[in-house]
């Protein structure tokens, strides 16, 4: 991984972090530095869970991103069948591979 450029993209944000350096962001920061790899965090304006997925996409495309590795949660199925998902989003629309974890 050394040499690799990484961009952090972080739409939801929650208002009460004890620490800045405590985020789940700084920590991936972190790790990705310790093995070498340039990290750029980029904080997006927060929305609705559509809009959160393709603007993921649409950032993906602009710098033209190889994968996009991302934490997949869902929500109850009426929740998931009225509002959407990022992760239903980012599935069903996905232009280059994607990498979930739960």
């Amino acid at each position: 991984m050394a040499g690799a450029q990484a961009r952090i993209l972080c739409a939801k944000t929650a208002a009460k972090e004890a620490r800045h350096d405590a985020t789940p962001v700084a920590h991936a920061v972190r790790v990705l530095e310790r093995h070498g790899v340039s990290v750029e965090v980029e904080h997006g304006p927060g929305g609705a869970d559509l809009t959160i997925g393709e603007l993921l996409l649409s950032r993906a495309a602009d710098f033209g991103a190889d994968l996009i590795v991302m934490g997949a949660y869902g929500h109850g199925r009426m929740r998931e069948l009225v509002l959407g998902g990022v992760t239903r989003t980012l599935l069903a629309s996905m232009t280059i591979p994607v990498l979930l974890s739960h």
